[in-house]
């Protein structure tokens, strides 16, 4: 900008006019009180408007601008005055009409201060500075800076920044936002938050720049120091770690101090204690900080930790306080080391701690090995009790030295204890014996088990039960059948007598099995059935006497004898069919064999399957004939068949023909699995016999053992009991459940006749077996009726009805009883005998 020029008297006027209208322009008139109208309408005429003081060209180009480049007579208030002393009229004038009438001349310090503090605002621009109240941790306040326009031209200013103190400050707005200051005293704030991080006296900067408006001198670049006061309190400890040692069973304390740096109150919140070892510790006497408490700006409270280790607690017994406030750093943590030291004590120490006892016979007793117990202890060991529990505690007895009222001395005392078990049950027995004492480690538990075994004895089960011969042509010849005879118990079965009843049945070997059977072999009878007449049902029965419970044992026959021959079915294939190896999971190729009708006359095929313990690992499928359809003389028949193991090992199975001519035989299978995964099921047992009972009597629990002899998880369905059974869980869960391969589990079945006669009945086992998915266990047993007896005295014997002398054998109503049952039976054999006789009459 160019200097202030003096060349009219009229231009000295109008550069104190300025100052006047300056003031007058932008609300000071309070500063300006003397200037009058004329000398402001002056002041217009040769300066212009307002925004010519600052800002160029004048309306008149004699006059310059009022603010110079370098205005160094702004600096203080001596040079301003003589600024204007030296300027032209009104300001100066020392030269003209009126000698050192001029403002220079004229004007009071106070008004020569605030004309020049106003031409620099002008120049300068007005910034304010920020005055934050005082503000809590955790809130915040505003403030803002003010930026006005005391020219007659808009300034504008940059994008302004928080330089230092970023964390306590930040621009929450701005309310001009274009950021450009308008003309005459208008105004730009920029709104600051503060927001102090902690507590005490916080510092910041603000910092923009104006931006060039073109002629105009620039307002100098602005750093506004940004100053406020953060409210909160200051946690402080005198020591984080806290370190305990004493003896179990007793306690000590350590303390602290807790203080408040801050300038505000401070409360505890929470004070916990956590770790391994927290529950050794709690806050101790004459402890002040609590939760809830309230500490004062610079004070402190003391706090107080008890370390109290229980009995039998040794060693280092770590934890950790953890104090919560609202000062910054929540929580605080305290590390807790305490030490406890062992106190006198015993100590016990076993030889053993499981007894096991094999099988054992039901009335038979085994005594174990001792077991010691050693007092390794400091303390003499002292029994509270020597107690017997578990599933069977009076199947075991307890001797030894060891006991209740005789110590055992410290430092490798010593005393024993010998168990001796003697089975009430059959199956597992199991108990257990706890010794409770002074000992710092605890009760002791000495585990028992064993199993109960039956006193050895045999077992008869016949295979099949049942045996039917079908329909035979009279005086034809047809090939024996089978019964199998397996001694599953565990003694000899000694045979009294083997034989058929029934005119048409007899036994191809007089003798098949001898007179004695081992445990667990078997053999087979053969009986062949030769009608004799025609008839439509001809029945016979194998009997078996022995010392096997349960004895006479038997197997229904039956069979039909014809008059027309039957045809004749048979083979025209050898058997058996092997297989050989076949991958579990897959299926071989097939094999054939040949059926044909030998005659006389057609047959109708009424069933060919596969059957056998493992039936469902092979398949069979007709070609030239068909089930249901007839089956024509001199007609053959392929018989295809397929091994399809579902899991590893021997398969064994047969081809059955049942029809209305002659049976061809069974066809044998036979094959082995080999790889792939599948389940399946042994048994312990097919059949279980139960031997005789009397009616409202049960008998001994007889265990069944099922196995995974497969190579894939089985799982077991459902099982199914039959008939005047119980069944007892023993170690198989209630189904369904899962066995691993090579697993097993027990169950125990009674029998409880609730009526006289044979007590038949099966137990079915349903499972995802490969071979057996539907096991069956066949039951048997015999209930006899309970005796009645009388308590009257008639004669003078002690029980029963009699009108004979007690002392009598000659009792004429026992003898008429059995003269009466004599003749019932003679009766019945000859009705039997005469319907005979009718039935062979052509």
């Amino acid at each position: 900008m160019s200097s202030i020029r003096f060349t009219t008297y009229r231009a000295r006027r109008a550069a104190l006019w300025l100052a006047g209208l300056v003031f007058a322009g932008f609300g000071l008139q309070a500063q300006a009180s003397d200037l009058t109208d004329w000398q402001a309408s002056d002041c217009v005429s040769c300066h212009g408007s307002a925004g010519n003081y600052v800002v160029a060209p004048s309306i008149s180009s004699s006059y310059g601008k009022i603010l110079a480049v370098s205005a160094s007579w702004m600096s203080d208030d001596t040079s301003f005055r003589n600024k204007l002393k030296a300027s032209v009229a009104p300001m100066g004038d020392s030269n003209g009409p009126a000698p050192n009438s001029g403002y220079g001349y004229t004007l009071s310090n106070a008004q020569i201060t605030a004309y020049r503090n106003f031409l620099l605002s002008a120049r300068n621009a007005v910034v304010s500075t920020p005055s934050f109240s005082n503000t809590s941790v955790g809130s915040n306040s505003t403030a803002n800076i003010t930026i006005t326009n005391m020219r007659g031209a808009e300034i504008t200013y940059g994008a302004p920044s928080i330089t230092s103190g970023s964390s306590d400050y930040s621009i929450t707005a701005e309310s001009c936002p274009t950021r450009v200051v308008p003309v005459d005293g208008g105004t730009c704030t920029i709104t600051v938050r503060f927001a102090p991080s902690t507590f005490g006296s916080r510092n910041g900067s603000l910092d923009f720049s104006f931006v060039n408006n073109g002629q105009d001198p620039t307002p100098p670049s602005r750093s506004i120091t940004l100053t406020g006061t953060g409210l909160g309190p200051s946690f402080s400890i005198a020591s984080s770690t806290l370190t305990f040692s004493t003896m179990e069973g007793t306690n000590t304390t350590q303390s602290t101090t807790i203080s408040n740096n801050g300038n505000a109150s401070m409360t505890l919140g929470t004070l916990s204690f956590s770790g391994a070892a927290s529950g050794d510790y709690s806050l101790g006497a004459g402890n002040t900080c609590v939760a809830g408490g309230v500490i004062a700006a610079a004070g402190s409270c003391t706090l107080v930790v008890r370390f109290a280790p229980g009995s039998g607690t040794v060693g280092t017994r770590n934890a950790s306080l953890s104090v919560t406030h609202n000062a910054s750093g929540s929580p605080q943590a305290v590390t807790l080391n305490g030490t406890s030291t062992a106190a006198p004590a015993a100590h016990i120490t076993l030889t053993q701690s499981t007894l096991t006892f094999g099988s054992v016979q039901l009335g038979s007793s085994l005594a174990a090995s001792a077991v010691t117990i050693t007092n390794t202890g400091d303390a003499d060991l002292s029994w509270s009790g020597l107690t017997l529990g578990g599933s069977v505690p009076g199947d075991y007895s307890r001797s030894g030295t060891c006991a209740l009222g005789t110590p055992v001395t410290a430092n490798g005392g010593t005393c024993t204890i010998i168990m001796t078990f003697s089975p009430s049950a059959l199956g597992s027995r199991t108990a257990s014996l706890t010794l409770a004492s002074n000992a710092n480690n605890g009760s002791q538990l000495i585990t028992l088990s064993g199993t109960g075994i039956p006193v050895p004895a045999p077992q008869v089960s016949l295979s099949p039960t049942t045996l039917s011969f079908g329909t035979q042509t009279v005086g034809g010849l047809y090939p024996a059948k089978t019964v199998t005879l397996t001694n599953s118990g565990t003694a000899t079965l000694n045979i009294s007598s083997l034989s058929v009843s029934g005119a048409s049945f007899s036994l191809v070997t007089a003798s098949p099995c001898g007179s004695s059977l081992a445990a667990g072999a078997s053999c087979s009878i053969d009986i062949r059935f030769s009608p004799a007449s025609v008839a439509a049902s001809i029945t016979g029965t194998l009997n078996l006497s022995s010392n096997a419970a349960g004895s006479p044992h038997s197997v229904p026959l039956d069979g039909s004898g014809s008059a027309t021959a039957a045809p004749v079915l048979a083979w025209q294939t050898t058997s058996p069919f092997n297989f050989g190896t076949v991958a579990a999971g897959s299926i071989s190729a097939e094999q054939q064999a040949t059926l044909k009708n030998m005659g006389p006359g057609g047959a109708t095929l009424n069933l060919v399957n596969i059957v056998g313990a493992n039936s469902s690992s092979f398949t069979v499928d007709l070609s030239g004939c068909s089930v249901g359809a007839a089956f024509y003389e001199g007609q053959t028949c392929l018989v295809k068949v397929r091994f399809a193991p579902a899991s590893l090992g021997t398969k064994q199975a047969a081809v059955q023909v049942v029809s209305t001519g002659t049976s061809p035989g069974a066809f044998d299978l036979q094959g082995t699995g080999s790889g792939g995964a599948a389940a399946n099921i042994s048994l312990s047992a097919t059949s279980l016999s139960f031997g005789y009972l009397k009616v409202g009597e049960g008998s001994a629990p007889v265990e069944l053992r099922m196995r995974n002899s497969g190579s894939d998880a089985l799982h077991i369905d459902k099982i199914t009991l039959s008939g005047q059974y119980a069944i007892q869980y023993k170690t198989c869960p209630l189904p369904p459940f899962d066995l691993s391969p090579g697993f097993e589990c027990a169950v125990t079945l009674t029998f409880l006749p609730s009526s006289p006669g044979a007590g038949g009945g099966s137990l079915r086992i349903e499972s995802n077996a490969a071979d057996t998915p539907n096991a069956i266990v066949t039951l048997n047993g015999q209930a006899e009726g309970t005796t009645q007896t009388s308590t009257g005295t008639l004669g003078g014997g002690g029980g029963g009805c009699s009108i004979a002398n007690g002392e009598s054998p000659f009792d004429p109503t026992l003898w008429l009883i059995v003269l009466v049952a004599a003749g019932v039976l003679v009766y019945r054999s000859r009705q039997v005998r005469r319907a005979t006789e009718d039935r062979e009459q052509p």
